[in-house]
């Protein structure tokens, strides 16, 4: 799991080595994960939300009181216009908020975002789905344990990137430029691969190995805002079937 204090800044670029400090293990092995998995002790017996909303895996709109509990720290986190703000974030530093995050099957996931203020060139806003336990996902001949997106949008571009539990260090994906105008980021993920996603829809920008069991071992929802003064806006924060949540 991530350490609870101050968490170095991911690089816009691999080549510094994007660092940050993490525990190797958490006490579980994979084989009981998988058992409490199935077991049904960490999936809902049934939909959050109705059949007939493409977020029934997981929705968060801000608007009222939320049913998750989020968890933030670094930077101030309030809640303002049915928004998700973040802002007051200190230089060096990686302000995140996260919550419990469990799916029934391979998803969309999408977050409305607005970035108010980025004074500095390395500012970047992301959102990752994780596992906090012991099954990682082999990419490039890494073990991530969860693949999320990131933008940095003085630099006009946005990336993958997960955390390689063996190198201690983020492993980011090649970058891909930002629409004129960006509304929501995301990623899609299938048995095979996740994408990228930015304004709900697939970008080129993937990785690609063995995601069947992301289901079964995701457990948690971070989103990222990074930088001094860095003041971004999330809503509307959405994951179900693939091709729904938008």
């Amino acid at each position: 799991k991530l350490l609870q204090f101050p968490l170095p800044m991911i690089k816009s670029t691999t080549d510094y080595g994007l660092v940050v400090v993490a525990s190797g293990t958490n006490g579980w092995k994979p084989f009981l994960l998988l058992i409490t998995v199935l077991s049904g002790i960490m999936f809902p017996t049934a939909s959050l939300f109705s059949a007939e909303n493409a977020c029934n895996f997981f929705s968060e709109g801000f608007s009222t009181p939320s049913e998750e509990n989020w968890t933030s720290q670094y930077g101030r986190w309030y809640i303002q216009n049915g928004k998700l703000n973040v802002d007051q974030v200190e230089a060096g530093i990686m302000a995140h908020n996260r919550t419990e995050f469990f799916v029934d099957d391979f998803f969309d996931l999408d977050v409305d975002v607005e970035l108010v203020l980025a004074p500095h060139s390395n500012a970047a806003f992301g959102i990752l789905p994780y596992n906090s336990g012991d099954v990682f996902f082999k990419v490039d001949g890494r073990a991530l344990s969860g693949i999320g997106a990131i933008v940095y949008p003085n630099l006009g571009i946005a990336r993958l990137l997960g955390w390689d539990v063996d190198a201690q260090d983020w492993y980011q994906s090649d970058e891909i430029p930002l629409p004129t105008s960006l509304t929501s980021i995301g990623v899609s993920y299938s048995e095979d691969a996740v994408t990228l996603q930015m304004n709900g829809q697939d970008s080129p920008l993937r990785f690609t190995g063995d995601f069947s069991y992301a289901p079964l071992v995701l457990d948690t929802l971070w989103l990222l805002a990074q930088e001094l003064d860095t003041h971004v806006r999330f809503d509307n924060v959405c994951a179900g079937p693939p091709g729904g949540a938008t």
